[in-house]
This record gives C-alpha cells, sequence and structure tokens, in this order.
C-alpha cells in the first residue's frame, strides 16, 4: 500500500494540502500519514511567563492540533481513507523527512505560503528544505490555489483550517 505523507500547520493552505493528499492517497489505493510539528516557543527570560503557564499553553496548544487531526483522521475514514496522524515537535523539516523516510512514503505534500524572499532569507523555508532534502517525490500546493481538486475528502479538508 502506498503512503502519501502530508503536512499541515493549519494555515489557509491546509485544507488545499489535505484534499489533493486525500485524492492522491485515493487514486492510489494507498493510506494518508497527517504530521504536524509544533514549534517550541521561543522567549526572552525578562518578558516570558512563568514556567507552569508556558506548560499549560503548551499542553493545551497540542492538545487542540491533536484533536484537530482526530477530526480530520474520522472525516478521512469515512471516505475509507485510511489515515494515521502524528504530532511532532522541533524542526518541521527534520522531522517531516524523518516521517517520510519512517513510512516509506511514496509521495510528500507540503504547502507553500508565499513569503518573500527576504522572510525566507530570515526565517527559511519548510518547504525549500524539504523540496531539496526529499528523497521521493514532492508536491507543493501553491498559496492560492485557484481551483482546488473536488473530492469526497473535501469536508475533511476544511477540518484542518477550523
Amino acid at each position: 500500500m502506498k503512503t502519501i505523507l502530508a503536512a499541515i500547520d493549519f494555515s489557509s493552505v491546509s485544507s488545499a494540502i489535505v484534499a489533493e493528499a486525500a485524492a492522491l492517497a485515493h487514486a492510489l489505493g494507498g493510506k494518508l500519514v497527517l504530521v504536524t510539528v509544533l514549534v517550541e516557543p521561543i522567549y526572552v527570560k525578562e518578558y516570558a511567563p512563568p514556567q507552569k503557564s508556558l506548560e499549560k499553553i503548551t499542553v493545551a496548544q497540542e492538545r487542540a492540533v491533536r484533536d484537530h487531526l482526530a477530526a480530520i483522521q474520522q472525516r478521512l475514514h469515512s471516505e475509507f481513507i485510511p489515515a494515521e496522524i502524528l504530532v511532532r515537535r522541533g524542526n518541521a523539516a527534520r522531522h517531516i523527512l524523518k516521517e517520510a523516510e519512517r513510512h516509506d512514503t511514496a509521495y510528500i505534500v507540503i504547502g507553500s505560503h508565499g513569503h518573500t524572499a527576504f522572510f525566507e532569507l530570515v526565517l527559511g523555508s519548510t518547504t525549500q528544505a524539504v523540496l531539496k532534502h526529499a528523497r521521493q517525490p514532492v508536491v507543493i500546493i501553491p498559496p492560492k490555489m485557484l481551483k482546488p481538486r473536488r473530492t469526497k475528502a473535501k469536508a475533511a479538508a476544511r477540518t484542518a483550517n477550523d
């Protein structure tokens, strides 16, 4: 069974990523692995919330992400598309590539936010890093896709932005 890895961050392009990845998984008779990588909070000591508050915020964030992913997974299952969800913490590109290798994926589906060159120079680009180092084909969903693919999994994709 072919595995498609969809990297989503719940941005405006996430619904299109899920829809395209679901269509690809359906066409190949494969399964879908939805992965979200949470970035560890960065703070300046003088302005940081107390450690206990930071832990509560981090736990709440992860719980909310897992709930959103579970809703997408449930909708994909209702459309007979097998789906697995993963939440990781740290460097997004590194985790996406690691999970792609671990699951022996046929394709990685990821979005592009369309940031400026200066933004990417300063902060980097997860999509560029994945594209540069991936050992499998990478499907990049542009930030303003004119016509998203219409599939039965469209309802699952809507949940990605909720």
